[in-house]
């Protein structure tokens, strides 16, 4: 019998939903790099609904972060219009350093603060307990526990937790596992995915790692600023696999 052939393209899925108000969405963006006719996204379409993780994976430098910054009104497309259910919850690459204050319930309380929420002193501390057992930092005494003392994944379930407590409509994750193990990264995905079922939003993770799919609702591939193909993760993951277009 004559080997299967590698797949060289993806299928041919239907196009992205049409946006809803508590879906994130993406319609038709471009990104012109600034004075020139550069593009650094082009005619990109997306949609995550909620209840699920949608996965944008591609090559370092495609235009993942790009998307992130335009869906967080950090930077302005020249076309193209987004849906993002505010507020919207953004966690960065360097979130195992992203802690800020020396015991990890002010910096998770700093989120409260973002929120313009006005709590009582035991409101705060419940609202701060109830998001880092969210992220499954349980048990007495870690809202008192130094930022020092925590692992690279603890300080990203931190980073989360400080998102989660200004009750997010969505959460985008730029590369939130980059610096953590093979574990460590499984168990951050899994947690976060739990986030999205129990809250009912939309989450999209951006990645580079073919192993997160294994995690993901849906999946969205980008290369050169463009979305190549979409689908379930067992019809993008054989494309990945062949082209080598992202890390194992």
């Amino acid at each position: 019998m004559p080997p299967i052939a590698a797949p060289t393209r993806l299928p041919s899925p239907p196009p992205p939903s049409p946006p809803t108000p508590t879906s994130i969405s993406a319609t038709h963006l471009s990104v012109r790099l600034e004075g020139t006719a550069r593009y650094q996204l082009r005619d990109v379409s997306l949609s995550c609904p909620p209840g699920a993780v949608t996965m944008l994976v591609g090559p370092g430098g495609c235009g993942k972060s790009t998307l992130l910054r335009v869906l967080c009104r950090f930077l302005l497309p020249a076309d193209g219009a987004v849906t993002v259910p505010a507020p919207a919850g953004f966690v960065a690459q360097a979130a195992h350093v992203q802690t800020i204050l020396p015991a990890v319930g002010a910096d998770v309380a700093l989120g409260v603060g973002a929120a313009g929420a006005d709590l009582s002193v035991d409101a705060m501390q419940a609202t701060v307990a109830a998001a880092l057992a969210e992220v499954g930092l349980t048990g007495p005494g870690w809202a008192l526990r130094g930022s020092d003392e925590l692992s690279g994944g603890e300080r990203a379930r931190v980073a989360v937790a400080a998102v989660l407590v200004s009750g997010p409509g969505c959460l985008l994750l730029d590369e939130v596992t980059a610096a953590l193990d093979a574990g460590g990264g499984a168990a951050l995905v899994q947690t976060v995915r739990g986030v999205a079922v129990a809250r009912n939003i939309p989450v999209l993770w951006v990645t580079h790692l073919l192993s997160e799919l294994d995690y993901a609702d849906y999946v969205y591939v980008m290369k050169q600023g463009q979305i190549l193909g979409h689908g379930p993760p067992a019809d993008v993951r054989p494309y990945l696999a062949a082209t080598g277009l992202v890390r194992p």
